[in-house]
């Protein structure tokens, strides 16, 4: 699975901009869009990378506070993805353990506030931990740090070939 970080400085600094004119640096919401590359990156084409993805689907201004996962899942079907909602904690994980990956939403503590972030999880290890690929926190990382709660998770579905 290609890894990509929203802090990376290709392209931390640029910008989104909102409606009113207020401007958001991609490292503070670029999550989704990085999460979206990771994924048609690995799966459709490698000159996918955040930057790309922000500047092909996430340039509207109505994302400069985050991505939707409406949106989001509507980069991966431009792209002939799908995506399946994970109707449990258990049915996640017997898809991570199966090779399959998927978006996740999650809500945690930074520090100040609650906030909410898109990550990939990406496996499970032998104590029954998510493994993710999360464009914050790094790769193949528990996020045994962070305390968290998975607010909801969209298994991604490989293109047949």
């Amino acid at each position: 699975m290609i890894y990509f970080s929203q802090r990376d400085p290709q392209w931390e600094n640029s910008y989104f901009t909102c409606s009113n004119g207020k401007t958001v640096p991609f490292s503070q919401v670029g999550c989704g869009e990085t999460v979206t590359a990771m994924v048609l990156s690995t799966y459709i084409d490698s000159a996918y990378t955040p930057d790309e993805v922000k500047k092909k689907y996430f340039s509207n201004p109505n994302y400069c506070s985050g991505t939707g996962v409406v949106a989001l899942n509507n980069a991966l079907a431009d792209n002939g993805l799908s995506v399946e909602k994970s109707p449990s904690l258990n049915v996640l994980k017997n898809s991570l353990s199966g090779g399959e990956v998927a978006i996740v939403g999650i809500k945690f503590w930074n520090g100040e506030t609650y906030t909410t972030h898109h990550t990939l999880a990406i496996g499970v290890d032998n104590k029954g931990n998510i493994i993710f690929n999360d464009p914050w926190f790094g790769p193949n990382t528990t996020l045994k740090n962070v305390d968290y709660e998975i607010m909801g998770s969209e298994i991604v579905k490989k293109p047949k070939i």
